[in-house]
């Protein structure tokens, strides 16, 4: 069993830039992942597969989400994000926080997945203790942000056939870490 976290939902849009809304990338690409997944036997489960929070209080709301990843025993707990910086357009790039060393094979699977889709540059591993959903997790963790919402990754992240192709290498990069 995975767990896939898709980031924000409902009230908390996340990164945005007009009507395009990290809680909706996240959501599309998670519910592809999910898909991909299920056609390798794979059972996955969303912390949401709906536009709404799973709590109004932003520090429950993370705390459920883990609480989830351990109800359900998980043995990976992916989290799917999208970047913002809005001081320039000209950053780009994904990049993939993880908690400890069990977690960064399932980091480099998942980033050279992502990778071979040429659609942006792989920034990297980050350091990912200080964030919520790796720190109290009990298993295997990362959070990927799929690339910038300004600039040069924003043509790709608006357009839900490429997310569904990003979702779909996340999830070869889920299996081929299993296997």
């Amino acid at each position: 069993m995975r767990k896939l976290q898709s980031a924000h939902g409902g009230y908390d849009v996340g990164a945005n830039i007009g009507e395009l809304y990290e809680k909706d990338i996240s959501l599309t690409t998670a519910k592809a992942v999910a898909k991909e997944l299920d056609k390798a036997d794979i059972k996955a489960i969303l912390t949401r597969d709906k536009d709404e929070a799973l709590h109004d209080n932003k520090i429950t709301d993370l705390k459920l989400r883990c609480d989830m990843s351990k109800e359900n025993q998980a043995k990976y707990f992916v989290s799917i994000h999208v970047n913002d910086y809005d001081k320039t357009t000209n950053i780009s790039g994904f990049e993939i926080y993880t908690k400890n060393k069990a977690s960064e094979a399932l980091a480099t699977s998942i980033g050279n997945h992502i990778e071979k889709l040429n659609y942006s540059k792989n920034r990297g591993m980050q350091d990912g203790n200080s964030l919520a959903v790796l720190r109290d997790n009990s298993v295997s963790s990362v959070l990927i942000e799929l690339g910038y919402i300004r600039g040069k990754d924003f043509d790709y992240l608006n357009d839900n056939q490429k997310l569904e192709k990003i979702g779909q290498a996340i999830a070869q990069g889920i299996i081929e870490n299993i296997n």
